[in-house]
């Protein structure tokens, strides 16, 4: 039993052997290297394409025209006839009367323009302009009525002082009376309601001013 295996193993190795021997033994084929052949291909031509032109496009279509409506007929007016014309009326005149005017009432009238005051200050060239200036403040200010019962042509002399410190009227009396106490009062009371009163010049060396107004009256 045993002979008979190991006779089968030989038998099998040998079969390998011969195998492997005639594997060696046969001619070894060169192996085949692929060649690839570079083949320069030129770029298509590419034919231009060309721009689609577009159809211009439809103009719209025309707008309507308004319909007008029919215009109305012109009315002729008729004719009218003109007014008669009228006839001047005759002009009537008057006849004025000397009477009419009686003497008092021109009297009084010519009462209404009263001489203007009259004002005087320190013989000083340097208070020319000032004075000028105070005199317009008082002539503003001096309106009398004339209904004050005088006689003839009178005047009233107030004498004032004014300071240099904001240039107001520090003092005020009747110098010399009228001889009517309303015109006197009415004289006072005007320099008492200066206002404004220009500084005194800087170049005057006097801190006060004494100044020296008439305030004269036309009576009936």
């Amino acid at each position: 039993m045993n002979v008979a295996v190991l006779v089968s193993v030989l038998i099998h190795l040998l079969a390998l052997v011969i195998l492997a021997m005639s594997a060696l033994l046969k001619p070894h084929r060169a192996s085949v290297v692929p060649v690839f052949e570079l083949v320069n291909l030129q770029k298509p031509k590419l034919r231009p394409l060309q721009p689609k032109v577009l159809p211009p496009p439809e103009p719209p279509p025309p707008e309507p025209e308004p319909v007008r409506p029919p215009e109305a007929p012109m009315l002729t007016p008729t004719p009218t006839k003109p007014p008669p014309p009228k006839k001047p009326e005759p002009k009537v005149v008057k006849e004025v009367l000397d009477e009419a005017v009686p003497v008092k009432e021109v009297v009084r009238e010519q009462q209404v323009l009263q001489p203007q005051v009259q004002m005087s200050v320190p013989q000083d060239p340097r208070l020319t302009i000032w004075a000028a200036r105070v005199k317009k403040k008082v002539d503003q200010l001096w309106n009398p009525p004339t209904g004050i019962d005088i006689l003839g042509a009178v005047k009233a002399v107030v004498n004032f002082k004014v300071a240099r410190a904001g240039g107001t009227v520090v003092s005020a009396d009747i110098s010399e009376a009228s001889g009517n106490q309303v015109l006197d009062e009415l004289a006072l009371m005007t320099i008492r309601r200066l206002e404004g009163i220009p500084p005194i010049p800087e170049n005057f060396p006097n801190d006060e001013i004494e100044v020296r107004c008439e305030f004269p009256y036309q009576g009936q």
